[in-house]
């Protein structure tokens, strides 16, 4: 299987029944904690992100500002997407078990197609009572045969609770959890949300011997303007709720991909990164920079036994952006930097 394209795709209902401090929405106060009434059905979104507008089959993250599953509206995008053959991810608190039980027991869906991010939030999960639901959901949708792997914001708090968090996570799952760094955000300059120097933060969680820290520790706010990215070419970023379309984070150029009668422009960044890779455990992971040598998506989760990726791992495997996208020659990426650049001035 190629996979053409990585699309992330955000939703914001700010909507959740947890409250992390390390949360964006927590750090940024702006939970609205209400559902708002939608313009697109998830049958027109699917018409949007189809696999003939977009070149193929893609991989879709939903990244939802608040807790995804709360939204019946993402469920049912996300059946919509694996039907149009598109590989899915959902990110969750894992705590909503009737969404769980909606989610995975469609007819006619390819749910060898789809992976189920568990956020292990364990103090909030301690606090309300939900650390045994969580582990009733994981083990639901393991039984499913349904990919998934569970990760862990590091921040503070959670370090005299690590040996715990990891011991449960062995005897729920036989694995440990995939540990990444969790950002303060400080306006447009985020830093490690953590009161210990960057040494001893990184220390904390060494010996864990977590792939996904180590690769968020060393790209954390490095700018990549010596590579190439095609980010805007081989992925794209997109608000469900308006179909406002950028190549990434950082892009400033957009488009609306809701204009079903407009074709979607495919057009890379290039060396005009203006901050650092946002999510690069995924756009770089995908491979949006092919000169960049880093694990792939799948490494970077990827648990000793490898089984709860197995459904996965048959789809993907090492897979980069690179296998399905060719890239542009030497005139082809001067004249991208250059119309970038003149896009930017003439905004």
């Amino acid at each position: 299987m190629k996979i053409k394209r990585y699309i992330e795709c955000n939703y914001a209902p700010e909507v959740c029944n947890l409250k992390c401090d390390y949360c964006y929405l927590s750090q940024e106060d702006r939970k609205e904690q209400r559902v708002l009434k939608e313009k697109y059905t998830p049958k027109f979104v699917r018409k949007a992100l189809s696999t003939k507008r977009l070149g193929g089959e893609c991989f879709i993250s939903l990244s939802v500002a608040g807790e995804t599953l709360h939204s019946d509206y993402i469920i049912e995008i996300a059946i919509e997407l694996l039907k149009e053959g598109h590989i899915v991810n959902i990110t969750t608190n894992g705590t909503l078990n009737n969404k769980f039980i909606d989610l995975l027991n469609r007819d006619n869906v390819p749910y060898d197609r789809l992976l189920i991010t568990f956020s292990l939030h364990y103090i909030e999960l301690i606090r309300t009572n939900l650390i045994d639901k969580f582990w009733e959901n994981v083990k639901y949708v393991k039984n499913r045969g349904v990919s998934y792997y569970i990760k862990l914001n590091l921040y503070d708090k959670y370090i005299p609770y690590l040996d715990n968090i990891i011991e449960m996570c062995e005897k729920n799952t036989g694995d440990k959890p995939q540990i990444e760094v969790t950002r303060k955000i400080n306006g447009d300059r985020h830093t490690f949300m953590t009161q210990m120097s960057n040494r001893n933060y990184y220390e904390s969680a060494k010996e864990y011997n977590s792939k996904l820290f180590e690769f968020t520790f060393y790209n954390f706010n490095k700018n990549r303007k010596e590579y190439f990215c095609y980010a805007g070419d081989w992925s794209l970023v997109v608000d469900l709720r308006s179909g406002e379309t950028r190549g990434c984070y950082c892009d400033c150029r957009h488009q609306n991909i809701y204009n079903l009668d407009q074709n979607i422009k495919f057009s890379a960044i290039g060396n005009n990164c203006r901050k650092y890779c946002h999510n690069g455990q995924h756009f770089l992971a995908m491979g949006v920079i092919p000169d960049l040598k880093i694990p792939s998506y799948l490494a970077l989760r990827k648990y000793e036994s490898n089984v709860s990726l197995k459904s996965l791992q048959e789809h993907m495997g090492e897979y980069r952006l690179i296998d399905a996208n060719r890239e542009y020659s030497k005139i082809h990426k001067m004249i991208a930097n250059f119309l970038y650049k003149w896009k930017i001035r003439n905004e």
